[in-house]
């Protein structure tokens, strides 16, 4: 991923870059809808491991195209080493840190000694991490993260927002299809398709601010203007409810996904601005940043979900419910997944109505209190994503503009005209 975003910084100057990269941000978004809706539509109807054997073909096809359309690009770094302890460093400190957020609130408690261990294990890897690149930056070296790149206040600011957008933006959207799926009621291929208009206006959105930046040469009004309607997006989203519609849903995702579109590719743009000699490293930690805000934020949110709805779908129980049902046949239900397996929820039916009428309505009550526990555990979890859309908003203010320079590279030894249509034709 960083590497197709490199290219295109590599291939145009910084006011060009909008317009190609909102049209990369574009492809995605495209694309985010096609793979959602046919794994969802493969899981349904033939079996989960098809949703990998497709990508076969598709991996195959992008292959031949770097063969036979990618344009060589030469790098000017004549000596370069890679820096394998700071790779481990990072790895080791990132993996515990994943697997901890994960864990914690479900498999073990916040303050178990496994959760603690892992934190722990985390926290001195990365110290390490940082202590090292600092030391191998210092005698010349090449770290797979430069610590100096913090201290250029664009690269912070808009590392700090991108770890926002995926830790709200990304974090969030998993949560939408479970919403419906499990609360709306609709199927596994509906609950794709209801992503699909959020990525239209995503689409949208990254090609209009793209264009826009090309066009003005300034991006930090485009950015606010992103971030607001960011925002305005996950509330939409904190207030569904048990009660709520697909058409409710509708409009949080039409306006999340414009505002996910205007900022989904900007940053980029900014920080290659910002830092021209390192273009490749300074995407490359973005997209990391990115990546890994969002990783966590669904291992965390998962965990503040799994917090609530428990509490919530106990609450929501008649206490006819609590004295007449055996607690080993409640416990079937602590776990809102139950809602998503067609075939499990088919077989509790089955086994409720061979009991009669009375045990089929005490069933709709439990399910209709898992659908209470699991709305409420979702609430919070959006309501969380707009606590860090709101940091984000207040960053987004810090932001240092420095204008965007137009023009064409015509310098000997850059790629000319056919690089455009070579790229045009690649998209």
């Amino acid at each position: 991923m960083p590497i197709a975003i490199a290219i295109v910084g590599d291939l145009f100057t910084p006011r060009e870059r909008g317009k190609w990269q909102g049209v990369t941000g574009g492809v995605w978004g495209i694309s985010a809808i096609i793979g959602p809706t046919l794994g969802g539509w493969i899981t349904q109807n033939t079996s989960w491991r098809w949703v990998f054997y497709v990508n076969l073909p598709i991996g195959i096809a992008a292959l031949l195209v770097l063969i036979f359309l990618m344009p060589t690009l030469r790098g000017r770094a004549k000596e370069v080493s890679i820096d394998y302890v700071g790779a481990a460093l990072l790895v080791l400190g990132t993996v515990p840190l994943l697997l901890g957020f994960t864990w914690a609130g479900s498999q073990y408690d916040w303050l178990s000694p496994q959760i603690f261990g892992l934190f722990s294990v985390a926290i001195i890897a990365l110290v390490s991490f940082i202590v090292y690149e600092a030391w191998l930056e210092r005698r010349g070296g090449q770290p797979i993260i430069e610590p100096s790149l913090f201290k250029n206040s664009i690269f912070s600011v808009s590392t700090l927002i991108t770890t926002i957008f995926g830790m709200a933006l990304f974090g969030g959207i998993f949560f939408i299809p479970l919403y419906v799926q499990g609360v709306v009621g609709s199927s596994a291929t509906s609950s794709g398709l209801i992503l699909t208009p959020l990525m239209l206006t995503s689409v949208a959105g990254s090609i209009v601010s793209g264009q826009l930046v090309s066009r003005l040469g300034r991006y930090k009004w485009i950015a606010i203007l992103g971030m607001l309607v960011s925002v305005a997006g996950v509330v939409l989203l904190a207030r569904l409810n048990v009660n709520s519609t697909n058409n409710d849903v509708l409009l949080a995702m039409l306006v999340l996904g414009l505002g996910l579109g205007i900022g989904m590719s900007l940053y980029t743009l900014i920080v290659q601005n910002a830092l021209p000699t390192k273009i490749g490293q300074s995407t490359a930690t973005l997209t990391f940043f990115r990546q890994i805000g969002g990783t966590i934020a669904l291992a965390a949110m998962g965990s503040v979900m799994t917090a609530a709805y428990l509490p919530a779908f106990h609450s929501a129980l008649p206490v006819a419910i609590l004295h007449a049902v055996p607690a080993q046949y409640l416990a079937a239900f602590n776990n809102p997944q139950i809602l998503l397996s067609p075939t499990t929820l088919a077989q509790i039916e089955s086994h409720a109505a061979a009991m009669g009428p009375q045990s089929v309505a005490m069933l709709h009550q439990i399910i209709e209190a898992v659908k209470v526990g699991l709305a409420q555990g979702i609430h919070n979890v959006f309501v969380l994503s707009l606590g860090l859309m709101i940091v984000g908003l207040i960053a987004v203010f810090f932001l240092k503009e420095i204008p965007l320079k137009g023009g064409r590279l015509t310098e000997k030894g850059d790629v000319e005209d056919e690089v455009e249509s070579s790229l045009a034709a690649m998209i």
